[in-house]
């Protein structure tokens, strides 16, 4: 993929997101929290890509919810960094899982709770276009609990001379 990077403020990228995304949300009674908590929001960044990433998390928040989805999408600072965080209160991942969640076409057997349709692609994808924007994702999940994925994309002005592509793996 070539990345097409310009300087955007990351919490409008996230309200796009998220008024598409309460839409398919509404029509299963679900919430969706909005928390805009990011001062310094601009990154240097590939608008379409950022976008998918944000859409493929609140897309598996939603999967893995029982009952009613309860999800919160927040940024925030830390650092030099925005975070973006997606929390839920679905079916959680166990330690096991969560060591192997970011491979390429690994899924998680959820036995007969849900019918749940992927090909583990989604957060390989995710993974991959983060570190391609030089940042870091990670994963805190407990069964029964729900999860909580942190996306942390450098400030604009931190921007580096670095490839802008992905390399194909074979």
């Amino acid at each position: 993929y070539k990345l097409n990077q310009e300087s955007l403020n990351l919490n409008t990228v996230v309200e796009k997101v998220a008024d598409s995304f309460q839409l398919l949300l509404k029509e299963k009674g679900g919430v969706l929290k909005l928390q805009l908590d990011a001062v310094n929001n601009h990154i240097f960044a590939d608008s379409m890509h950022i976008e998918n990433v944000i859409s493929n998390l609140l897309d598996n928040a939603e999967k893995y919810s029982e009952g009613t989805p309860e999800i919160t999408l927040s940024t925030f600072n830390r650092n030099d960094h925005v975070v973006i965080a997606v929390d839920d209160k679905g079916i959680g991942i166990s330690a096991e899982n969560q060591k192997h969640i970011f491979r390429k076409m690994y899924r998680v057997h959820t036995g007969n709770l849900h019918n749940v349709k992927g090909f583990g692609l989604g957060l390989y994808y995710v993974k991959r276009l983060v570190e391609a924007h030089n940042g870091t994702i990670s994963l805190h999940s407990e069964p029964g609990k729900g999860s909580r994925v942190e996306i942390a994309l450098p400030l604009d002005y931190l921007r580096k001379s670095s490839t802008n592509l992905i390399k194909n793996e074979s």
